[in-house]
């Protein structure tokens, strides 16, 4: 499993810790797998991890496609349609966020 890296200080000084990156296989069903940790992963569990600050890449099982997008895509939907939504400008930043996590590497 990745180490844990540090993001800064939060409050009192003490270090905040974000979890790795997690690589995901997504199958011709909609289900994803997470790689390192040889499990199923839930659309609410990758939401959480979102909002703690996580990231995620995810790669179609059958092609090896990138599809981080259209994961993240459904993330979200789940959430909108879960009530959750993405209300305020807290949420709009925490979805900004959440896009930059995942976005791939522009060519330079």
């Amino acid at each position: 499993m990745g180490s844990r890296r540090t993001e800064g200080a939060g409050p009192g000084g003490t270090p905040v810790r974000t979890p790795p990156t997690r690589d995901l296989a997504r199958h011709h069903d909609g289900s994803l797998f997470d790689t390192a940790r040889q499990r199923p992963v839930a659309l609410a569990e990758l939401a959480e991890d979102v909002r703690a600050g996580g990231s995620f890449r995810a790669r179609d099982a059958a092609t090896g496609r990138d599809c981080t997008y259209r994961v993240l895509a459904a993330v979200l939907a789940q959430e909108v349609a879960w009530g959750a939504g993405v209300p305020g400008q807290n949420g709009l930043s925490a979805l900004r966020a959440a896009v930059s996590a995942v976005r791939p590497p522009t060519p330079g």
